[in-house]
Order: structure tokens, then sequence, then C-alpha cells
């Protein structure tokens, strides 16, 4: 039986530990990946058009 709290207590013994929680790394993962892409599409875009 759970009592709805073991997320929290999963998150709470892994910064007890030093450890990061694996989603957070994953959604910041994805995050700067957009961006890059998004600057790289950029220069494209301006090295294309000569501007």
């Amino acid at each position: 039986m759970t009592d709805g709290l073991d997320d929290y207590r999963d998150v709470a013994e892994r910064h007890r530990h030093g450890l990061r929680d694996p989603r957070r790394l994953v959604a910041a993962y994805a995050v700067s990946l957009t961006g890059i892409c998004a600057f790289v599409a950029a220069l494209l875009t301006i090295c294309r058009t000569g501007s």
C-alpha cells in the first residue's frame, strides 16, 4: 500500500545522497538540445540569405 509520498521520498533520498533527479536531467537535456538546434537553424538561415 502506498501513501502517495513515494515520489517525494525518492527525491529526498536522492538529494540526501547527492544524486540528481533523472526526470530533471532528461528535461534539461531536451531543452538544451532544442536550444542548440534552434541556434544552428538560425545560423543556417542567415548564411543562406546572405544577410
